[in-house]
């Protein structure tokens, strides 16, 4: 009986919503639909030569086209993603209702398919397994009274092993390389977080399509790595990284002269 109760202790307490500030018929046409038109003009954007600030500004005036809270009772945090204003993405990182990081990402500079991040911590549930073991024998041959104790320590270890486990989509700058934002994606499939995370691979995809190409591209790319820095998203050391691998991609050595003889 442990072990299903700690089970289904665990999965109860991660629960993630979906949310969209027109209802859910409006959220249902929006994931179906993509990013269109109406959210980023391309044809504007496309014909009109930017300076590298300009790719990477956060507009002032905002638009939410969606929203997901994520809570994970077992850590006491929670999550919300907002997705405004068609490529832009508002992550906020909460314990209790005190925010502890507030981050804003363009996703145009953001690759689309996040990378899994999971983790089991299999020495704590052998603990637990171990405490349970022990709590049934004290239950047959000391009395109740012993075994209520052991039993009561293995349910506190199984609570420490599952704050331990993780299970995260991890989303990183297309070029740069450098993990932005992360979301939960829970042991088991929600279609919450499946219908946003979808949301979120078409708007990369397709906000791509407003960056400059080239040496220009070089450009806006360092733009926005140094902006994720003086907002306190990058260190120094991972910005650097970012740098350095720009650099390798899109800077081409010039090639030498052939010699004639």
């Amino acid at each position: 009986m442990f072990f299903p109760f700690a089970l289904w202790y665990f999965f109860l307490t991660q629960r993630q919503y979906h949310r969209h500030p027109h209802g859910d018929q409006a959220m249902g046409a929006d994931v179906q639909g993509g990013i269109g038109s109406q959210e980023i003009n391309f044809d504007d954007v496309l014909s009109t030569r930017r300076t590298p600030d300009e790719y990477v500004r956060v507009p002032e005036n905002r638009r939410v086209d969606a929203t997901l809270l994520q809570r994970s009772r077992v850590r006491g945090q929670s999550r919300q993603a907002v997705l405004f204003n068609g490529h832009f993405l508002e992550w906020v990182e909460y314990r209790g209702r005190r925010p502890l990081r507030t981050r804003v990402i363009n996703l145009a500079f953001v690759a689309p398919q996040p990378r899994l991040r999971q983790h089991v911590a299999w020495s704590w549930w052998v603990a637990a397994a171990m405490v349970a073991l022990a709590s049934a024998a004290a239950f047959w041959f000391s009395g109740a009274e012993s075994g209520a104790v052991l039993g009561g320590l293995a349910v506190i270890v199984a609570m420490a092993a599952a704050r331990r486990c993780h299970r995260r989509l991890v989303f990183r700058t297309r070029y740069g390389g450098i993990a932005v934002f992360e979301l939960y994606a829970g042991w088991l499939r929600h279609a919450a977080t499946d219908q946003f995370v979808a949301q979120l691979q078409d708007r990369c995809s397709e906000a791509e399509r407003i960056l400059p190409r080239s040496r220009e591209r070089l450009a806006a790319e360092m733009a926005e790595h140094r902006r994720l820095m003086k907002a306190g998203c990058l260190t120094e050391a991972r910005y650097a990284l970012a740098k350095k691998r720009l650099f390798s991609r899109f800077s081409k050595p010039v090639a030498a002269p052939p010699v004639r003889r």
